[in-house]
């Protein structure tokens, strides 16, 4: 899974709701690896990870439904603070989570956690065809995101999602609420 972690890291590293987890030091760097690890983890746990043939496209895509609590989980969630959020910033991304959870849908949804490409691939449509893979393979079920990055505020928009909320003051920065409706 390094090729996911490598095409999420190129494509998250300056992305402000990524940067507002990441403990800001010397190690961002690493702490931005181990993040991404984890949600591969959580991917392969509770929803999947998907990587196109071309390995330059890649998305993460949990089922809340299917979260548990187990041994590996709860470790996983101490390396996370220790390697990633850091001690001092746990209380704000737990703020940030309660506030979240308010517009998550009420019905049974996936989460599309990090959907990425490759610098030199954007503009191919390979973003596109992820999102049709993951509409498809999750057909009768809304699909939730969040995004921080108003340059793919119209992508999602082209490809059927409506924008749910704006958050901004809640959060600290402008954070973009999205989800997909399905027929079931």
């Amino acid at each position: 899974m390094k090729l996911v972690n490598d095409i999420l890291f190129e494509s998250f590293y300056e992305n402000q709701s990524v940067n507002f987890i990441v403990k800001q030091d010397a190690k961002k760097e690493q702490r931005l690896v181990f993040l991404l690890d984890y949600a591969i983890y959580m991917g392969n746990q509770f929803g999947k990870v998907y990587l196109n043939k071309s390995s330059n496209a890649c998305a993460i895509v949990v089922d809340p439904a299917k979260k548990k609590v187990t041994p590996k989980v709860v470790l996983w969630n101490i390396k996370l603070v220790f390697k990633v959020i850091g001690v001092k910033g746990v209380l704000k991304a737990l703020q940030r989570e309660k506030v979240l959870k308010q517009y998550q849908p009420k019905t049974d949804y996936i989460y599309l956690w990090f959907i990425g490409v490759k610098n030199e691939a954007q503009g191919k449509g390979l973003g596109t065809q992820l999102l049709k893979e993951i509409v498809e393979d999750y057909k009768g079920k809304a699909i939730h995101l969040e995004t921080s990055t108003i340059a793919n505020l119209s992508f999602y928009e082209q490809n059927g999602f409506k924008r749910v909320s704006t958050l901004n003051e809640e959060i600290g920065y402008p954070l973009f609420i999205y989800t997909y409706q399905q027929d079931r």
